[in-house]
């Protein structure tokens, strides 16, 4: 898509393929005033987006040569249909959202009135991609998250002194060691045991028992089980 400006309207415009259109909001595609517009009808009219949007942004601004920077950049946004526009557009960016309101063809008072103007300028499919990059995202997060709590669960363990004895099987090291050299003694069953308020975990093969002292070892106990 490209933007471009029609003076005699005031108005920016979005070309697509050999029809030149004006976004209008209302119809959820693009129109000006309920007409399609061919571009042989204002073909002489049409002006360089950017240097249109320059003017738009120096009344906020000042005509400076960040101006012409913003003026690409927001011009930029709107051709690909980026979903920056959420940032550009609102009221604590007048200047960007000036140049947004000359293309949807009215104002927007409010944050919200930019959101949601904004979400029908995009369109589902584009929101759609927005929701699934940002799903993935997350997962991505607490899969970071989770790891480093692992990380951190090995260094504790790892870092304090134990001795055991699990069916004869005696041994000292860390509490980690001995967390693992219990569920290779059989004790391969991770049980969470209410006693009051409070919940107890241990380790057990159905006749022998082995008492978890907090959450953590009981974490620890889980990777293991897992084969993390």
């Amino acid at each position: 898509m490209k933007l471009f400006y029609i003076p005699k309207l005031d108005r920016f415009a979005l070309k697509i393929g050999e029809d030149t259109t004006t976004y209008s909001i209302r119809k959820n595609h693009l129109v000006l005033h309920g007409e399609r517009l061919q571009l042989s009808l204002i073909d002489g009219e049409l002006c360089d987006a950017v240097e249109a949007a320059k003017i738009i942004i120096a009344k906020y601004i000042g005509d400076t040569a960040t101006t012409e920077q913003l003026a690409a950049r927001i011009v930029r946004e709107i051709e690909e249909k980026s979903p920056r526009l959420f940032g550009w557009v609102s009221t604590f960016n007048k200047a960007s959202k000036a140049v947004f309101e000359k293309l949807i063809g009215r104002k927007l008072k409010t944050n919200k009135e930019c959101d949601a103007a904004v979400r029908e300028f995009l369109g589902e499919e584009i929101l759609a991609k927005m929701r699934e990059a940002a799903e993935q995202k997350a997962k991505e997060q607490a899969a970071r998250e989770e790891e480093h709590k692992k990380k951190q669960r090995l260094y504790l363990l790892e870092s304090l002194p134990a001795r055991w004895d699990f069916a004869g099987r005696q041994g000292s090291g860390t509490v980690a060691g001995m967390i693992r050299a219990a569920i290779e003694s059989g004790l391969a069953e991770l049980e969470a045991v209410k006693a009051g308020c409070a919940t107890r975990y241990r380790l057990s093969n159905g006749t022998r028992f082995f008492k978890l002292k907090n959450k953590q070892w009981a974490e620890f106990a889980k990777d293991i089980l897992a084969g993390a």
